[in-house]
């Protein structure tokens, strides 16, 4: 890849490495505009704005951040009072009520913490993928309204899909690790 003399883009090492597979890097990828479009249709994806692509770590890191902290923060009353938990997904239907207590509380508090921080994205992730999809399920079952009911759920469930199919991106504990 020729850069470009009069518009230089920094594209992050994951973009490049997604894109353009072939091509050997060790560190930001300085390129052209018309290199980062050619990127996008090598994937055969249609872009309305190319140069956003220099930004897709950053996106992929807000996701993760605001993903982590709305886990970890519904997680901490859980953790606070395991037991209370314990018996309130017993009483729901979901037994043994201690086991999922302790399984959800890990993976929200300290999966949260792991997301924020961009370790193991993608298997948390999975694990968030299955966990909403199971509330979402019951509370639709329940005849819960979208409206204070599981609008919550939808949004922490894509988040996790997108987390899943995309990786924890370039400023993830996970880059430095795989």
């Amino acid at each position: 890849m020729e850069p470009c003399a009069s518009t230089k883009l920094v594209l992050s090492v994951h973009t490049v490495r997604k894109f353009l597979p072939g091509v050997k890097i060790a560190g930001p990828c300085y390129t052209s505009q018309k290199a980062c479009i050619e990127a996008a249709k090598l994937t055969n994806k249609t872009i309305m704005f190319p140069l956003l692509y220099i930004w897709d770590d950053w996106g992929l890191l807000a996701l993760r951040i605001a993903l982590g902290l709305v886990l970890a923060i519904h997680g901490i009353p859980k953790l606070k009072n395991i037991r209370g938990t314990g018996a309130w997904f017993a009483s729901e239907g979901f037994k043994p009520g201690m086991f999922w207590a302790v399984v959800v509380t890990l993976l929200e508090f300290f999966g949260g913490i792991a997301l924020i921080l961009g370790f193991l994205s993608q298997a948390l992730a999975a694990l968030l993928v299955v966990q909403f999809l199971v509330i979402l399920i019951w509370k639709i079952k329940k005849g819960d309204s979208f409206v204070g009911g599981y609008e919550l759920d939808i949004f922490i469930f894509a988040t996790a899909l997108a987390i899943l199919s995309l990786g924890g991106g370039s400023y993830a504990v996970d880059a430095f690790l795989w």
